[in-house]
């Protein structure tokens, strides 16, 4: 049962690291031209999908990992700013870059999304690897009593967030 928690904690992470990658991937290529290319369409349209996998994933953990969390408090609390810092300013600077007519300094602007979203893959993948260190390290273990809540949920989620991405495959190949 724990390793089926971790496959329902972990595979949602995964995907959303392969999206927000992806997302970070267009940033860059952003940044090289100073203006937006692709990124804007596919955010857009992504934006809310690859962080409900992540909200998924971390909501699971939190409810699993619960009486874990004193532990595990000092391991993501800098990832976790670090992360929420750079959520925000990546979203203020896609409003800005999105809503402004005559953007002074248009490079300056995708260079800041760029790190933006460098900062956010970074913050989770560290957060990441450091609590499943600590999770051996400490050999804590998770609470299984709501695994069928939990599988339900996983279901929904998974579901619901592949259609949009199939959609956008399907129109794309």
């Amino acid at each position: 049962m724990v390793a089926l928690l971790h496959a329902m904690i972990l595979i949602p992470i995964v995907a959303w690291v392969v999206a927000f990658g992806y997302e970070t991937w267009l940033a860059l290529g952003e940044s090289k031209t100073g203006g937006p290319s692709g990124i804007s369409v596919y955010t857009h349209a992504s934006w809310e999908i690859t962080h409900t996998l992540l909200v998924y994933a971390f909501t699971v953990f939190i409810i699993s990992y619960a009486d874990a969390l004193t532990v595990l408090d000092t391991v993501l609390f800098l990832p976790l700013c670090v992360f929420m810092v750079s959520i925000m300013l990546r979203g203020c600077v896609l409003l800005y870059l999105s809503a402004s007519d005559n953007i002074k300094h248009p490079v300056a602007w995708q260079n800041l999304l760029s790190i933006s979203y460098i900062l956010s893959l970074i913050s989770v993948l560290t957060g990441l690897v450091f609590t499943i260190i600590s999770i051996r390290f400490y050999n804590l273990t998770p609470s299984v009593d709501n695994i069928a809540v939990v599988a339900v949920g996983f279901v929904l989620t998974a579901g619901l967030c592949s259609l949009p991405f199939w959609a956008v495959y399907r129109k794309n190949s």
